[in-house]
């Protein structure tokens, strides 16, 4: 198994792309640095024709989105625009024709766009931005919530929905996705809590529950949602961080194990991963427990296919780490063999 890296090298504020092999003790062997892309900021991987797709988080110009090809180590053309700045996130549709983006500062101004979509071609390329979506209001925080901050993106497990977290405007909006067609319409705005901050979604692989981290009130939030109209609604809230913690916490990232048994969130500030088990009757998430990410300031995790490894990415300190990951109990222990040379690193996906 391989993983890319958006990492930074030691001493060194800039980002590069560098692909490692997992070997079977879990320690981490660099095989090549790829392409560097400005302002790398989130990756995802297309297994359908083996490319990546990574985010660049500019501000004062368009923000982008890059292919590459891993195995030949090189960009794949076009380089698309994605109509906002700073796109920070993005998602492959289930057939990996298509890929979502969020832009954080898409505020609507100027032909802004907060959300992107935009279509692959037979090979994997990127082929055109299909359309743009503006998203409008504000929230309490003068500070991080001035106007619209689209920060997550998510396909529903049937294709049939596109979910939108904005942090900017304390919203959660569903779209209707039509694959034929090309098109995002708009299908239900659920209001999260003022001032809570939305950034990160999950789907339940099977159920019908979507859950979301919301930054700036260090929650995790549950919403129920209608597949065949997008009608949603939050049906509740618990603190993403288990544990008892006298700092501020950030949750960002957070996964669902591929069996819908369990739920992980990193927080931000406690610098810790929480563990949540999923009831398998209604899929609330009841806490289980903490473990310490290994770094400092969690911002990304990621599982791989099988869900047997996690993959955290620090902004802070302490690079990349990996845990194993119990099928059972879904306890999560680090896996010290798993060196990394970077300091620093923004996200990751496995190949």
């Amino acid at each position: 198994m391989k993983l890319a890296v958006i990492e930074s090298a030691k001493n060194s504020k800039s980002f590069q792309i560098a692909q490692y092999r997992i070997e079977s003790d879990g320690s981490l062997a660099k095989m090549a640095t790829l392409p560097t892309v400005a302002a790398a900021s989130f990756v995802v991987f297309g297994e359908r024709n083996a490319r990546l797709y990574i985010a660049s988080e500019t501000s004062g110009r368009p923000g982008t989105v890059t292919t590459i090809d891993p195995e030949a180590g090189r960009i794949v053309e076009p380089v698309l625009e994605t109509a906002g700045e700073a796109s920070v996130h993005l998602a492959l549709d289930r057939s990996q024709s298509f890929l979502a983006v969020a832009n954080y500062l898409g505020d609507g101004s100027r032909d802004q766009s907060a959300l992107a979509l935009l279509s692959l071609g037979a090979q994997g390329a990127l082929q055109r931005r299909e359309q743009g979506l503006e998203h409008r209001g504000s929230g309490p925080d003068r500070k991080r919530q001035r106007g619209p901050h689209c920060h997550g993106v998510a396909f529903s497990p049937d294709n049939r929905l596109l979910a939108a977290a904005d942090l900017g405007i304390d919203r959660v909006l569903l779209y209707r996705f039509d694959r034929m067609n090309a098109r995002l319409e708009a299908a239900s705005e659920i209001e999260m809590p003022p001032g809570s901050g939305p950034r990160h979604i999950a789907f339940h692989p099977t159920g019908n529950r979507l859950y979301v981290t919301c930054e700036l009130s260090a929650e995790l939030a549950v919403i129920d949602y209608d597949p065949t109209t997008g009608a949603g609604r939050q049906v509740g809230r618990i603190e993403a961080e288990p544990q008892a913690y006298d700092g501020r916490n950030y949750p960002s990232g957070l996964v669902v194990s591929p069996d819908g048994r369990f739920l992980y969130v990193a927080n931000r500030g406690p610098d810790q991963i929480a563990q949540f088990a999923l009831s398998p009757t209604d899929g609330w998430p009841h806490p289980v427990g903490s473990v310490p990410s290994g770094g400092g300031y969690p911002r990304s995790i990621k599982l791989d296919p099988s869900g047997r490894l996690l993959a955290v990415a620090h902004q802070r300190s302490g690079g990349l780490r990996l845990f194993s990951r119990d099928f059972a109990t879904g306890h999560l222990t680090l896996i010290e063999n798993a060196r990394f040379e970077g300091a620093k690193a923004m996200d990751m996906a496995f190949l």
